[in-house]
């Protein structure tokens, strides 16, 4: 029986866990991840008003594969050939994977530097405490995260607190989606009294882009001040939560190897079967990619799933490769438990009932951990 060729997948995200267990069986796979946990991000705006359920979205990666191995690191270097990494350690493959996926802002992800349980239920839980305080709370951003999260709060609190969005954009969470879905999110956020100020924003500080970059703690520091945007709307808050902004994790590529596969906003360029742009055993994945179309766990997935087919053809030297085709607009936008707006790729629009039953009432929790393996929930306490 010949050796199995080997494949090396960097980082663990949507796009990488899918990679890893669909390849498993007929690859040697490794994994290379920094953080010793799966962080289910799509509940982490629930997470932020119950913290209880914080043993839910950080998930064991002990289950997922079955012949594979994880590596609890970070890739420093990534070349043709080999993969260095933080230790000095060096991976050669056959076949690369590249899943280093994004960062958002803090606080809906714990800092990097947490790494003790106890520590991440603390950090959550202050958090909450910090929203449960607030009487008024401003959310710079309304992307689908800040609509979500402001929805989570009323959710919980109801009319107790006055909740402002302001938002760049002339509609809420993206302009792409179809004007039906604009407006039911719209009448959405207008039935709960959220005070939406659009076509407008408030200037990132330098502070907090840095912690962006760095996904260092940003939790917000409670007390009370007047926020101005650019067009001058005064706006008195008691907390303001950022919810803008993306940073793509390319520190590792973005080397001399991969000068000419690299965008601007540092995406890998990848062509129709996700190689690089370049390279044939090297492949991108998720959030890192330059496709167009929007970076969602579901898209994540689906190109890793497009990949394990192509390492395969590969592998049996086939000259047709499966080929991605990106996806048109589509997102199931939770509002809440029992309330949210799905958009299909016909851009059909459909409301609470299918929007509850998909993903608002458990955020896919449960299904998550089922793709995990369903292994042992961890302590937090």
């Amino acid at each position: 029986m010949s050796e199995k060729k080997k494949v090396l997948i960097i980082g663990a995200g949507y796009a990488g866990i899918e990679a890893a267990k669909l390849l498993d069986s007929k690859f040697d796979v490794t994994v290379v991840e920094r953080k010793k946990t799966f962080f289910h991000c799509v509940a982490s705006v629930r997470v932020a008003v119950e913290p209880e359920l914080v043993p839910q979205v950080y998930i064991p990666y002990d289950k997922l594969l079955k012949n594979g191995k994880f590596i609890f690191s970070s890739a420093t270097e990534i070349t043709p050939n080999h993969v260095t990494l933080e230790d000095g350690q060096t991976l050669h493959f056959d076949y690369l994977v590249i899943a280093t996926g994004s960062n958002v802002l803090a606080p809906f992800k714990a800092p990097l530097n947490l790494t003790n349980n106890r520590d991440i239920q603390q950090y959550f839980d202050n958090f909450s405490n910090q929203i449960k305080q607030a009487n008024k709370i401003l959310i710079v951003g309304g992307g689908s995260v800040g609509v979500e999260f402001a929805a989570e709060v009323y959710d919980k609190y109801g009319k107790d607190k006055k909740i402002t969005i302001v938002h760049s954009g002339s509609t809420l969470v993206n302009d792409a989606m179809a004007p039906k879905f604009n407006n039911m999110t719209l009448k959405s956020m207008e039935k709960r009294n959220i005070h939406l100020v659009l076509n407008d924003r408030i200037a990132l500080p330098e502070s907090v882009r840095e912690s962006l970059n760095s996904q260092s703690a940003l939790l917000p520091t409670p007390s009370t001040a007047t926020y101005t945007t650019e067009k001058g709307e005064q706006i008195e808050a008691d907390l303001l939560i950022w919810t803008v902004g993306i940073k793509i994790n390319s520190e590792a590529y973005t080397n001399s190897h991969f000068q000419n596969s690299i965008n601007q906003q540092g995406q890998i360029k990848v062509n129709a079967s996700l190689q690089v742009e370049g390279f044939k055993n090297i492949f991108a994945v998720g959030d890192v990619t330059d496709t167009k179309e929007f970076k969602t766990a579901f898209n994540a997935s689906t190109h890793a799933k497009v990949v394990a087919k192509v390492i395969e053809a590969v592998n049996k030297n086939s000259n047709k490769l499966p080929t991605h085709t990106p996806s048109k607009p589509v997102m199931i936008l939770a509002l809440g438990k029992s309330d949210g707006v799905f958009q299909l790729p016909n851009q059909m629009v459909m409301g609470s009932f299918l929007s509850k039953l998909l993903k608002s009432k458990t955020l896919f929790i449960k299904k998550t951990w089922e793709g995990l393996g369903n292994p042992k929930q961890l302590n937090f306490n």
